[in-house]
């Protein structure tokens, strides 16, 4: 395999990029180097080694980066709101977004930058797979698609995700192939990861275009399945086609709790297995695999729950557990 080039913490590279010489950029510089060498060639590939991604450095692009995490969680901020994103998740960040990752000391990730109005690509029945419009918008208006920073799909096995990441090395390696037709492999490869990660990955945003009516007990194994995430009360009303005070008030009658206490509970549990099971694992760190984006919060939370501190709760064996049936 030929060489590519490392820049500080990332790892960069396209079909353009032949210095094999180590440089030390910042990340904005980084940022008006893809630029450039997008203009050239519209795909490029970036790896952030684990725990070495540079912290609250905002920037943006003119062209789509398709992030996915490959291990730890970060803080993502994008256009002043923040979302906690973990191994896993895949974003999408369209043009002119504003956004760079905090608490990032335990994630690793790999990004495609490319630009869908200078690929040559047939569509065909691509539009049929849900959120594939998302990757390639017919009119290139990526205004209708602009959201927070939350992931847009969640890969839930790393044995999916393994599937993923290789994906991602093929395309890496034919950026960088001497071979004739680099180019033309290169296209090819990206749409495989597409293709692969719309298949196994769960999505987490509506498509416009197949909404449908979740009733409640879909709902709730949807908070289940992602009391970790930004759930919202109006966006599970929405999701449920009820108006926000009908849903507050079936979700209790069913769970017994409000969605907030709810949700809240469910966290505090995971957040207990979490302190029994990594005793070496910072307090600040379980608090956001736990779905809490304030260290400070998740204490106060937790001691309300639980009537202990988290380092209380740790070093007290005989402490009971408060799951959430």
């Amino acid at each position: 395999m030929a060489p590519f080039s490392e820049w500080g913490p990332l790892i960069m590279v396209s079909p353009m990029e032949t210095n094999t010489n180590a440089r030390i950029f910042t990340l904005h510089k980084f940022a008006r180097m893809l630029n450039a060498t997008i203009q050239n060639f519209p795909i490029t590939f970036r790896e952030a080694i684990q725990g070495r991604h540079p912290v609250n450095e905002l920037h943006e692009h003119e062209f789509v980066e398709l992030v996915v995490v490959t291990a730890g969680t970060a803080v993502h901020n994008l256009d002043g709101r923040r979302h906690l994103v973990r191994e896993g998740d895949i974003l999408l960040i369209y043009p002119h977004s504003r956004h760079c990752y905090d608490e990032c000391g335990t994630m690793g990730l790999i990004n495609i930058m490319y630009d869908p109005a200078k690929l040559p690509m047939p569509v065909l029945d691509g539009e049929r797979i849900p959120l594939f419009r998302r990757f390639f918008p017919q009119d290139i208006n990526f205004m209708d698609f602009r959201s927070g920073p939350e992931p847009l799909l969640h890969i839930a096995s790393r044995e999916d995700l393994e599937q993923v990441i290789r994906e991602a090395y093929l395309l890496r390696d034919e950026l960088i192939s001497r071979q004739p037709g680099n180019m033309f492999g290169s296209v090819i490869c990206l749409l495989a990861l597409i293709q692969r990660i719309l298949r196994l990955g769960v999505p987490m945003v509506e498509d416009t275009k197949e909404r449908r009516v979740l009733p409640l007990t879909d709902i709730l194994e949807y908070v289940n399945e992602n009391y970790t995430r930004d759930i919202t009360v109006t966006d599970l009303a929405q999701r449920s086609h009820y108006s926000r005070g009908t849903f507050h008030a079936k979700f209790k009658k069913l769970t017994g709790y409000s969605v907030t206490n709810y949700l809240l509970r469910k966290r505090i549990a995971l957040a207990q297995k979490l302190l029994r099971e990594e005793p070496d694992c910072p307090i600040g760190e379980v608090a956001f695999k736990s779905g809490f984006l304030c260290a400070n919060y998740f204490s106060r939370v937790f001691h309300k729950i639980t009537g202990m501190a988290p380092r209380e709760f740790r070093v007290a064996k005989s402490a009971p557990t408060q799951f959430v049936e």
